[in-house]
């Protein structure tokens, strides 16, 4: 509280009136402490909060994904019905390996299932990546050029491409039937296996799209001393012209 005075027809406020603070020095250690310690309390909460928050999001983490398949899922030769989980809704694709084959329109070789006219196009592959040069060892089992027999260690660049298969939102996650109607590429940039890989199943309100892709050798191949083996070329085909056709079933 201040004491206003009056001194010759004016306010005055005396000195000795005014409020200062505290000047004891045992009341600064005891402020300066508990200053600390409030600090301390604040910084335990806020760290006990963030790393509770890491430990639920790890846990919450693990238990999405055990469930759920593994991409990419390779789709081979060798590749009949494939079932994958995703967010813990369960797609079969129904691969017609053993159906009637026909001759592929590339003109390149080898084979390809007839056009089935109730089927639905995926959309036309275009490249996401461009390969580097890598060392392949030529494998007497499986050699994708006939020009590389008897080399055995090759020099390679596949470049990926992508394509995707879209299905209305209620489409049967069982009914997926999908296959090549012109030669395929390689399943992966292994090059071991003709065919594709289902790469990710998004599944919206406005459909269904499954996302695949395959691998194109691109350009000359090589020996390990640098002789060229084949031309600059693609191989099988260049990867806008292979296609593949799928089918699916509506719920009712």
């Amino acid at each position: 509280m201040y004491i206003v005075q009056k001194k010759n027809g004016k306010l005055s406020f005396p000195e000795k009136n005014i409020l200062s603070l505290p000047t004891n020095k045992n009341n600064i250690i005891m402020n300066t402490g508990k200053i600390f310690f409030l600090l301390l309390a604040i910084s335990s909460l806020f760290l006990g909060i963030s790393c509770s928050n890491g430990e639920e999001n790890f846990i919450s983490t693990n238990k999405t994904t055990s469930k759920d398949s593994i991409f990419p899922i390779r789709i081979d030769q060798n590749t009949s019905d494939t079932t994958v989980i995703v967010d813990g809704k369960t797609y079969v694709f129904h691969i017609h390996r053993n159906m009637p084959q026909t001759r592929a329109i590339t003109g390149i070789g080898g084979s390809a299932h007839p056009v089935n006219p109730n089927a639905t196009l995926a959309t036309v592959p275009f490249m996401v990546s461009k390969g580097k040069y890598k060392k392949y060892a030529n494998r007497t089992a499986y050699t994708p050029f006939s020009a590389l027999s008897g080399a055995s260690i090759v020099l390679l660049r596949l470049d990926k491409f992508t394509f995707e298969c879209k299905a209305p939102a209620n489409t049967k996650q069982t009914s997926f039937d999908i296959t090549n109607i012109t030669e395929e590429g390689f399943a992966t940039e292994s090059a071991s296996y003709r065919g594709f890989s289902i790469d990710q199943i998004l599944s919206t309100t406005s459909g269904v799209i499954v996302k695949c892709s395959f691998y194109i050798q691109d350009g000359i191949a090589y020996n390990i001393a640098g002789q060229q083996l084949t031309p600059d070329t693609y191989y099988p085909l260049p990867g806008e012209q292979v296609r593949y056709q799928f089918t699916y079933e509506l719920r009712k």
